[in-house]
């Protein structure tokens, strides 16, 4: 089976039992994108800022309040969990602060906005991350991440405490309910700690992990001070500890702190903004908790795992590697849902230096086969600095492991074949970049370096190279030999239990990564079209076709695929080895198309973009992508 020229190696299938789509793949002529979407132009989509509180407890009702643009008209609250509900009481308008790009501190201009007053029941489920969108007559707002948790809350006070000396008293454990309410403020907080007690002070303006298009959030930053006093001052404090976790170009949005105190006394927690930014939409929990108490940045970690199956992570240090990552490979590789047989790993010595011959030459291209390999787990043992020192890897293998102080280096010794197609994936489930950044490097025979996971390329207008570290590298060796794999922290000068590691050596495996799609949801007007790409990751050498579907469309909807003339990227700029730890990557467009019968729907319907790799011209399962909210509205008139 080829593929239909207009939507580049992509199909675009029809069900007809679980979608209406109009089976018109040879006719798309008149379907090209080269123009804006029609019907859209007079719409504007309500946008959502911020919301207060970030989150409540389980089985409670909470009054909130969402910052944002063009909600006029919001009438409810809509969210991705069963049982979660909000009404809104009122809709008022909101003066919002806007700040010049790359500005600390310096606001442009007050804008106009929208301030909606809710009702949210939370249902009693497990702790983690809710998303919530606004309904309004032009349709449903983009998603903010609202935080499920199991503890108590207390709001942050009316009157100002931006001293040490109007510090808000609060108990442990708590978590506060706040806002940076203006540039540059900051907010005390006293509390009682015992002499020896460990606390974790967490600060959240949006809860980590949640998807790209989710909005809010700032850097935050937390400092611990201790009241000194002095002849000069009664009320001076000295800060005994400081977290802020920000690195260039990234937001830190969720900030954690873990201080054992010395003494028995009465201590301060500060709670800002690392750039001084504020205003209405500056929201933010903070969370003080017993240091032996679960941190909420893990519970979230817990969530999305539980969530993993429906949402695949490719590359990200924080997605979990299991035992059963082979499965999920081949899976989202083959073209029968046939599983391998069950296998228990082998005994493994220290002699057994080879990869089984049934792993070697597999080239990329050659799907449609499964190993007979299972996965075997390490654990580190010390010492094993040096490489000599290393014990012999089985294969595949997970290794788990601890950069247990700065300067500790852990060894491992393995053997491959020419022509062997290997590659490593790297997961932190304590501490990812910038706070732990793990190096993963491969040595030959004679202790030389010649493969590791930094990623260097030439950035911002060619005028400087950027390296970073990766969470997955592919390699072929093109000698055959013993190697030695070694993990460290890149700067050498981190090392505690936080740095905790998973590496996974195994044979390349052809198949689909992720899948992105360009919208978070879709306001569909009456009479009109939208465009949706969708991109798909061609992992490890995957060369065979990729079928798109979209299920769920509501009446009156038609998808449709098209083409779009993609724009010219000028000068190539020197990107380096990058298929070492990128993956090639194909769009298709879709073309939603909506009637002008179609029914107006008040509550949005969750349509699936569906990827399946086909192989020899079989169809495989099925890999489904984020859903997407969708909603057909009635065209309002210019201005309004």
């Amino acid at each position: 089976m080829r593929s239909c020229p207009l939507i580049s190696r992509a199909l675009l299938l029809g069900s007809c039992c679980v979608i209406r789509l109009a089976l018109v793949t040879w006719v798309v002529g008149s379907c090209c994108l080269n123009a804006q979407d029609a019907g859209t132009a007079n719409t504007r989509e309500p946008e959502a800022l911020s919301i207060f509180p970030l989150g409540a407890r389980q089985g409670t009702t909470v009054k909130a309040e969402i910052l944002g643009k063009s909600l006029e008209g919001a009438y409810a609250v809509w969210s991705n969990l069963e049982g979660l509900s909000g009404q809104v009481q009122a809709v008022e308008s909101a003066d919002l602060v806007e700040f010049k790009k790359g500005a600390q501190a310096e606001a442009t201009r007050v804008t106009k906005g929208h301030r909606a007053q809710l009702v949210l029941q939370v249902p009693n489920v497990p702790v983690g991350i809710v998303l919530l969108r606004v309904l309004t007559p032009a349709g449903t707002s983009n998603a903010l991440p609202f935080l499920v948790q199991n503890e108590s809350f207390v709001d942050e006070i009316s009157s100002p405490h931006e001293r040490s000396s109007q510090a808000q008293k609060i108990n442990i454990p708590t978590v506060v309910n706040g806002k940076i309410g203006k540039p540059g403020e900051v907010d005390f907080y006293e509390i009682e700690a015992g002499e020896k007690q460990e606390l974790v002070f967490e600060m959240i303006s949006k809860p980590a992990g949640t998807p790209g298009f989710v909005s809010g959030g700032f850097s935050t930053a937390i400092a611990l001070f201790e009241p000194s006093g002095s002849w000069f001052d009664a009320h001076q404090v000295a800060r005994i500890a400081y977290s802020d976790e920000s690195v260039p170009g990234v937001t830190p949005t969720h900030t954690m702190l873990r201080y054992r105190f010395l003494r028995r006394g009465r201590y301060l927690v500060q709670a800002a903004s690392f750039s001084n930014k504020g205003g209405p939409e500056f929201s933010y929990q903070l969370r003080i908790a017993s240091g032996n108490q679960v941190s909420l940045l893990d519970r979230v970690r817990e969530a999305r795992a539980r969530d993993a199956i429906l949402h695949w992570q490719e590359r990200a240090f924080d997605r979990r590697l299991d035992l059963d990552r082979l499965e999920r490979l081949w899976g989202r590789s083959l073209q029968t849902k046939t599983e391998p047989p069950e296998r228990q790993p082998e005994a493994f010595s220290e002699t057994t230096p080879a990869i089984p011959s049934e792993a070697v030459g597999r080239r990329p291209g050659r799907t449609g086969e499964k190993s007979q390999l299972s996965l075997a787990l390490l654990r580190e043992e010390e010492p094993n600095d040096l490489p000599e020192s290393g014990k012999w890897l089985p294969f595949p293998a997970l290794i788990e492991g601890t950069i247990g102080q700065p300067g500790d280096v852990d060894s491992f010794k393995f053997k491959v074949e020419k022509g062997q197609a290997l590659a490593f994936e790297i997961e932190t489930p304590a501490g990812a970049p910038p706070l732990f950044n793990p190096k993963l490097a491969i040595l030959d025979e004679t202790g030389r370096e010649f493969l590791s996971n930094v990623f260097r390329r030439i950035a911002r207008n060619f005028t400087f190279y950027a390296k970073t570290v990766q969470p997955k590298t592919v390699f072929t060796f093109e000698l055959g030999g013993e190697y030695t794999l070694q993990i460290r922290d890149i700067t050498s000068r981190v090392g505690d239990a936080s740095c905790q590691y998973r590496v996974l050596i195994r044979p390349q495996i052809p198949h689909i990564g992720e899948i992105e799609i360009s919208a978070d949801r879709l306001n569909l007007v009456k009479g009109g079209s939208k465009k949706l790409n969708v991109t798909t990751g061609q992992e490890e050498g995957y060369a065979d076709e990729v079928a798109i579907s979209v299920e769920g469309l509501p009446e009156g909807v038609t998808a449709l695929p098209g083409t779009e003339v993609k724009p010219d990227r000028g000068i190539n700029p020197d990107e380096g080895p990058k298929e070492r730890f990128l993956a090639k990557t194909e769009t298709a467009t879709i073309l939603l198309t909506v009637g002008g019968n179609a029914p107006v729907t008040e509550r949005p319907r969750l349509i699936t973009i569906v990827a399946r790799p086909v192989v020899k011209g079989v169809l495989g399962l099925p890999l489904r992508s984020t859903d997407v909210p969708l909603m057909v509205v009635q065209e309002r008139a210019a201005g309004n």
